[in-house]
């Protein structure tokens, strides 16, 4: 068994007193807590002097990422703080490197003996700093002492640590709570916060400035003082309200600025309640909100004015609308507004609600040319004019205006045109002051808002009176000329009817139209052509025009010309827009001209008969002599004593067409002269141009005249009447034999041509060798009683036009002939073919 060494006594109390060291060193972060890392290094310094004999400690703080290292040094119980510089700049270089590459020892800074160093890190890694020991002792450092500087380094660490946690924790406080200062004193809004019984506490520096009040004087219930006072009432009985309730609450009103100028603000408050839930403080926050405020005033009366404009209220009480709007803005100001007219270059009127009448009075009517105000000339330069004080300024010293102006107690004029959409000016808006001035920013705002709306409302007035003026003139338009009109919706079989459609078809006004009433008045007779017209419709055929009867519940048939153009809109809907005139009169006068145009006719180949009545004789005797002479013949030869029957026979035919032969020519005479209507049907051309010809053989003959016909070979046959036709070449071809007889011309000749014009028209062409037609004749020859012969009626030529145009033809004549004389052509369309190939009537 080992004998145990027993410590000497020097060694025991050696042990002695490193154990209280190191008690002492564990003590220190209770005497730490709260301070400063400089504190901290100079109680840490003083504590290891006292306890280890050295010559030297330099401590170095590094932990604040923000503050310059904190260097100390201690020599012989002395703080030297060049020295620590100079101690600093002689371990610098070894600052950056780990504890075992020090070098053992150092030249003493402050000595010349070497030093034995110990150098320690302060935290994990070194990063709060290095506590560095020397001592010339060769023993130095003892374990003992080893053992006391690394406890003594650990407790530095630990206790620079929580310094710096606390600095870091004290300067994040600090600066929020400078950034908490700062924020409530520049928010643009009015911070504050009161005691529980609503008594003022706190006001931010922007409240402060707003008011221009000290903020003791704010505390003292100031703030009251403040409030617009016919707001204040409002104010306290809400606040009262929430009190009571203990919840948040807001309100509205308006507070005086340090320039005097009161401003709409929301007010609003948030209770505080302690752990009894009572309120203890009230923190509130008031918001500027004039913006919005005068925002929804405009919004407010742009919505009334606008409402005023769609619902047709007059232009006067809209402008006087405008006028009231502007005022609520600005009650310094009064507004006016003078739209113009520009069809008498003059005003309509003044419309200033908050001046007397006298001052808007005289403008009504005035002339713009001579208005001399700021008015008159801000709608001739088409620019805003300000007169600041139109009493002072010289430019309306001498003017009428000013003296006007004057007279009511206003001296600032601010004059601004309304323009259109197109740039023209249609009026003008004027603000007036009592008190000299310019616009301020705000008042050009409104002044800009205001002008725009007037030009809507008299932009609108403008273009509804425009559409009054036209729907009357469409109204008298459709009413002289008996013109309705309609639009029918396709798809859905809409109609609707003008009122002048609706007295035409003699439905109610207020009726509803339908198809079914439109086919109830058409004429039976024409319900096919309504359904053909209806079913083209319906395809999109556009461009529709036809003639169509109605017939009245009393029986009486209306003639209608339509007309229609069918649209199609983009999604394929068809909408079919017409017109329906009422034709009835024009029928009737068709009808009745017709009627005359027959009688005329009928009178002129009456007296066509009277002037051929020779020829007439002559032919018929011709006939009745051929009849007598063969019956007598047949008589002999039946009384012989031996009738030659075979003979008798014979003759008696001769008798017969002899007979038929003189029918037939009383048969034309009678068609010629009887009034009748006319019946039309397919002829050919060439054989009425015959059937004429020989009509007239005798009046030829007598009066040496040669007749040559050429005839287009396959004419096409025309749909026509022919005893008309015939009247018409029987004229043309008699005119020609009188006019050759006058002239006394040596030959006498007449040809009468057919020809294809084109695929569609055919004509006649009647020509002769006379002398021709005066040029001066030429324009009037188909003139109602136009005529160049002494004993003529000048209604021949005229009834032979009316008669080819009733024909869908046209006549003219001309000094082309052939023949050296006169020439006249009509022309007829062709009747169309069948479907068999064969032609029909044009209808």
């Amino acid at each position: 068994m080992d004998a145990r060494v027993e410590p000497t006594p020097d060694e025991t109390k050696r042990l002695q007193r490193c154990i209280n060291d190191l008690t002492s060193l564990l003590a220190l972060p209770a005497i730490w807590s709260g301070g400063d890392p400089s504190h901290i290094l100079r109680t840490l310094i003083d504590a290891l002097l006292g306890m280890l004999r050295l010559d030297f400690i330099y401590a170095r703080f590094t932990g604040s990422s923000s503050d310059a290292p904190i260097e100390m040094v201690r020599v012989h119980s002395r703080e030297l703080g060049a020295g620590a510089e100079e101690l600093g700049r002689a371990l610098r270089q070894w600052l950056a490197e780990e504890p075992p590459k020090w070098p053992r020892s150092i030249k003493d800074p402050f000595g010349d003996n070497d030093v034995t160093i110990v150098p320690l890190r302060l935290g994990l890694s070194g990063e709060l700093g290095v506590i560095v020991t020397g001592s010339s002792r060769v023993e130095f450092p003892e374990v003992t002492e080893r053992l006391v500087l690394s406890v003594a380094a650990n407790q530095a660490a630990i206790g620079l640590e929580e310094a710096r946690r606390l600095s870091g924790a004290e300067q994040a406080l600090s600066a929020s709570q400078r950034d908490l200062k700062l924020i409530i004193d520049t928010i643009p809004a009015l911070a504050w916060s009161a005691r529980g019984d609503g008594s003022g506490e706190f006001f931010n520096q922007h409240y402060i400035d707003y008011v221009g009040l000290p903020l003791r004087q704010l505390q003292e219930s100031g703030w009251q003082a403040s409030v617009y006072p016919d707001d204040l009432g409002g104010l306290w009985e809400t606040w009262q309200i929430t009190a009571a309730s203990g919840r948040a609450g807001e309100a509205e009103g308006r507070l005086r600025r340090g320039d005097g100028e009161y401003r709409w603000f929301l007010f609003r408050w948030n209770p505080l309640h302690d752990d009894n839930g009572k309120i203890v403080k009230w923190y509130g926050i008031n918001t500027d909100i004039e913006g919005r405020k005068r925002a929804e005033i405009h919004l407010a009366g742009e919505k009334h004015v606008l409402e005023m404009i769609a619902s047709g209220r007059p232009l006067r009480e809209v402008l006087a609308a405008l006028c009231r709007l502007f005022e609520r803005s600005a009650p310094d100001c009064h507004c006016g507004i003078y739209p113009i007219d520009w069809r008498g270059k003059a005003f309509q009127y003044g419309v200033a609600p908050s001046l007397p009448a006298s001052y808007t009075a005289p403008i009504e009517g005035s002339s713009i040319k001579s208005d001399d105000s700021p008015r008159g000339q801000s709608i001739s330069e088409k620019t805003q004019v300000i007169a600041e004080d139109i009493g002072s300024d010289p430019r309306w010293m001498a003017a009428p205006c000013r003296a006007h102006v004057v007279e009511h107690g206003l001296r600032a004029v601010w004059s601004t045109p309304i323009c259109s959409r197109e740039g023209s000016v249609v009026g003008t808006v004027c603000i007036y002051q009592q008190k000299a001035g310019r616009p301020s920013p705000h008042h050009q705002e409104i002044i800009a808002h205001v002008a725009h709306l007037a030009s809507i409302a008299i932009e609108r007035s403008q273009a509804e009176a425009a559409l009054r003026r036209s729907e009357t003139f469409l109204t008298e338009g459709q009413r002289i000329s008996l013109t309705g009109s309609f639009l029918w919706a396709v798809d859905t079989d809409e109609l609707t009817f003008s009122e002048q459609l609706k007295r035409i078809f003699e439905f109610e006004p207020n009726a509803e139209v339908t198809l079914d009433q439109i086919a109830e008045r058409v004429h039976p007779d024409d319900l096919p052509l309504l359904a053909e017209k209806t079913a083209e419709i319906r395809s999109g055929q556009d461009n529709l025009e036809y003639e169509i009867r109605l017939r009245m519940p009393d029986g009486r048939v209306k003639y209608m010309r339509v007309f229609g153009r069918v649209i199609r809109h983009e999604d394929d809907r068809l909408e079919c827009l017409g017109a329906v005139q009422d034709v009835t009169r024009r029928r009737l006068a068709e009808e009745a001209r017709d009627k005359v145009r027959s009688e005329l006719a009928h009178v002129s180949r009456v007296v066509s008969l009277g002037a051929l009545t020779a020829s007439i004789a002559h032919e018929i005797n011709q006939p009745l002599a051929s009849i007598i002479t063969n019956g007598e013949t047949g008589l002999r030869w039946l009384t012989r004593s031996e009738p030659d029957l075979e003979k008798v026979q014979k003759f008696t035919k001769r008798v017969l067409d002899d007979a038929r032969r003189a029918a037939a020519i009383i048969d034309r005479i009678r068609t010629m002269a009887t009034r009748g209507t006319s019946k039309q049907s397919l002829i050919a051309l060439d054989k009425v141009v015959r059937d004429s010809t020989s009509f007239l053989e005798h009046e030829l003959q007598s009066r040496a005249v040669s007749v040559s016909l050429d005839f287009a070979p396959g004419l096409p046959m025309v749909f026509g009447d022919r005893t008309q036709l015939q009247q018409v070449i029987v004229n043309l071809v008699f005119n020609a034999v009188q006019a050759m007889t006058t002239s006394q011309v040596p030959r006498k000749s007449i040809g009468i041509r057919t020809q294809q014009i084109d695929a569609e028209t055919v004509c006649c062409i009647v020509e002769d060798s006379g002398a021709g037609i005066d040029a001066e004749h030429l324009p009037h020859l188909f003139d109602s009683f136009f005529t160049t012969k002494e004993t003529g009626m000048g209604l021949g030529l005229p009834i032979a036009q009316s008669i080819i145009e009733a024909h869908n033809g046209r006549i003219r004549a001309d000094n082309e002939s052939a023949l050296g004389g006169a020439r006249f052509i009509f022309e007829l369309p062709v009747s169309p073919p069948s479907s068999d190939g064969s032609t029909r009537p044009i209808g």
